[in-house]
């Protein structure tokens, strides 16, 4: 068992994280792999056994997480992938991205000032049509959480290997179900994001209370079985006078109002207020 010193360099705060990661290194087989999570960059050298099983040998500043994904879209951009291959595509660099946060799980979490302006601007330009840098799934099950996502990036989210849709040189997407499923999306920002506050309402009066806690930019995911499983997702425009307007696709809305709409209605709303400084937890 030998023992590995590794930095974390934060970029946005340049402030540099010192541990101690210990490590089996076995097998012949060195590989290295240049990782960036937009703000936390590392050089991973880690090797591969006989099995296939991975250890990490070291860890140090560098850059271009991003370059894994695209060499790997690029290695696949002339095929035509079903959504199931799609989301397959990335599963072996899942398996070795989740070795590297538990190996790296003890730098700090970099979070970075959602910008609600931001959100709102994108909302004015893409609630009533869609954006062509993104895939449209308003024929593959519906585009509510697609356009929920593609406003949280613009709000300075950054995309990773579980929550991203990226545009292949052939005009394809690579997309994840985080990113295009209300359900995942839901569960993805409940269990991954750094900072956020949720409710859940089942009618609009129980609003009155907690509106001073909201803001543009905040979500809303509806349950409208009560199954607890999410049916579809949106955004909040602005709130006026108590009373919430949101924008979404798949029955495309620029200022829908929340008191309107769950009148006489038994939905169950869950309520996400996103926090002013915020990122995802797997982007350590």
């Amino acid at each position: 068992m030998k023992s590995k010193k590794f930095l974390c360099l934060t970029l946005s705060t340049m402030m540099v994280f010192t541990t101690t990661l210990s490590t089996s290194v076995s097998g012949d087989f060195l590989k290295e792999e240049k990782l960036q999570d937009y703000d936390t960059e590392y050089n991973v050298t880690y090797n591969l056994d006989e099995n296939d099983n991975l250890s990490v040998e070291s860890i140090h500043p560098l850059k271009s997480y991003n370059s894994i994904i695209k060499s790997i879209i690029s290695e696949n951009s002339d095929k035509v992938l079903t959504n199931d291959q799609n989301f397959a595509l990335f599963d072996d660099f899942r398996i070795f991205d989740n070795n590297l946060n538990n190996a790296i799980s003890t730098c700090s979490v970099v979070s970075k000032k959602y910008n609600r302006s931001a959100v709102k601007k994108y909302i004015s330009k893409w609630a009533l049509g869609h954006n062509s840098k993104y895939v449209n799934c308003e024929n593959k099950g519906g585009d509510c959480a697609n356009f929920v996502s593609q406003c949280l990036f613009a709000g300075g989210l950054p995309m990773n290997i579980e929550w991203r849709c990226i545009k292949n040189k052939n005009g394809g997407f690579s997309f994840t179900k985080c990113w295009v499923k209300a359900n995942n999306l839901f569960g993805y920002v409940m269990s991954d994001l750094t900072s956020q506050t949720w409710y859940k309402i089942t009618k609009y009066s129980q609003v009155k209370s907690i509106i001073p806690n909201l803001d543009a930019g905040d979500l809303l995911f509806f349950d409208w079985e009560r199954d607890s499983k999410i049916d579809h997702s949106s955004i909040i425009n602005y709130i006026q006078n108590g009373t919430i307007y949101y924008a979404q696709h798949t029955g495309a809305k620029l200022n829908a109002s929340l008191k309107y709409n769950m009148k006489n209605k038994k939905w169950n709303v869950y309520i996400v207020h996103v926090g002013n400084y915020v990122t995802w937890r797997n982007m350590q």
